[in-house]
């Protein structure tokens, strides 16, 4: 049976795709550097207005930041999340991707932040699962 990794300890990238999720793109990215800092980070907007403040963010947590230059379909927006990441990942020779959901926690708090943080942003927060 062949393997899908050949090492055991593969390098592993993160990138977290988003539309204006400021505040949920601040809170992933704490647990991130709280939790896995050894991990490296890319994240992904999809054309938001957003776009300079999760700049500063990601400066300021040392990941990276890709944007699209214009808003897609929301589906696009996952597809060119994945594309740019994949490019990302083999730019930075690592040898697995891991997509996270903008809402990413590590704490059993998860769930009360993040309905905290949905009462405070006016950003678009839904997900569609099918």
């Amino acid at each position: 049976m062949s393997k899908i990794l050949e090492n055991p300890q593969p390098k592993v990238g993160l990138v977290i795709g988003t539309f204006a999720a400021v505040h949920y793109v601040h809170l992933a990215l704490e647990a991130w550097k709280r939790n896995c800092p050894e991990i490296q980070v890319l994240v992904h907007d999809d054309g938001s207005a957003k776009r300079n403040e999760l700049r500063v963010f990601c400066e300021f947590y040392g990941a990276a930041f890709i944007i699209n230059q214009q808003r897609g379909r929301w589906t696009v927006g996952d597809i060119s999340t994945y594309v740019d990441g994949l490019d990302w990942t083999k730019d930075k020779k690592l040898d697995l991707l891991v997509k996270m959901s903008r809402r990413f926690g590590t704490t059993p708090m998860r769930r009360s932040i993040t309905v905290g943080l949905r009462k405070f942003t006016a950003c678009a927060t839904m997900s569609r699962t099918f």
